[in-house]
């Protein structure tokens, strides 16, 4: 499994199990209240990252991340948090919204195309505060 095989759903829950539990045990809990999702979400989602051998969860306990779920969480976590940045940095939206449309970019590949867009925005002066 690659980062590009996940959807942009996945994405934000692998970078939300890495964030909470900062490479450690979470619980299912703390990922909904991260993400403002229902239990039950979570636990759907973590039925699929466990089939692509992205965690491991104990019976009623604790998620972890594989070794391969922690080094895609940590790349991904890396792009979204540069692409965040660069959303805020050239767009008046609250900080909800730019972590959601950072999550969409990345899930279309956009953390490669992303600073590109902003310099051109610049020169044509079409982008920015």
């Amino acid at each position: 499994m690659n980062e590009r095989q996940l959807t942009p759903s996945q994405m934000r829950y692998l970078v939300a199990i890495y964030l909470e539990g900062d490479g450690m045990a979470v619980r299912s809990v703390d990922i909904a209240s991260s993400l403002r999702v229902t239990k039950a979400s979570v636990a759907t989602m973590l039925k699929d990252l466990m089939e692509f051998g992205l965690v491991t969860k104990e019976p009623y306990g604790d998620v972890f991340l594989t070794e391969s779920g922690l080094a895609i969480a940590k790349r991904l976590a890396s792009k979204q948090q540069r692409i965040a940045q660069v959303l805020s940095e050239h767009l008046t939206l609250d900080e909800r919204s730019i972590q959601e449309v950072s999550y969409l970019i990345l899930g279309l590949g956009g953390d490669k195309e992303m600073i590109p867009c902003t310099q051109i925005g610049r020169e044509t002066g079409n982008l920015g505060r």
